[in-house]
């Protein structure tokens, strides 16, 4: 879900949904698993029951304006987001790590969760369930 406030202020953002380019490339992860295929699955597997985790408190930590909590779960997603190939999910979290504390550093934070948000989710229906549901 958006965020759109912090500690209950409201926070200006795009509300338009945004359709990225393929977010995954499992290039990395195919070359590192050396063609085992089953080892690729259980690393999707592991992202997906992850992720929606993380981002919620993610989400959590941007909301009550916790910078230390969104630093260490950033960097903590930011190395599954790796292996996936998601390199736009991966930039994002690189700039969340980055960010200082500023009003308009709390409006870059809620901005980027909600791309971060929206990636995710279709890098889970589009891409990586697919891969699950397939094989």
């Amino acid at each position: 879900m958006p965020i759109n406030t912090i500690n209950d202020k409201p926070i200006a953002t795009a509300g338009e949904h945004v359709q990225f380019e393929k977010v995954c490339n499992l290039t990395y992860l195919k070359k590192m698993s050396s063609g085992n295929k089953d080892f690729v699955q259980e690393i999707i597997k592991l992202y997906l029951k992850q992720a929606p985790v993380e981002l919620a408190k993610l989400q959590k930590a941007i909301t009550t304006d916790d910078q230390e909590a969104v630093k260490v779960i950033a960097h903590k997603l930011k190395s599954s987001a790796s292996m996936l190939g998601a390199d736009s999910i991966v930039l994002r979290l690189k700039r969340l790590e980055a960010l200082t504390v500023s009003e308009a550093a709390d409006t870059e934070r809620v901005q980027l969760y909600n791309e971060l948000e929206a990636l995710n989710k279709q890098a889970t229906e589009e891409e990586l369930l697919p891969l699950i549901i397939h094989t």
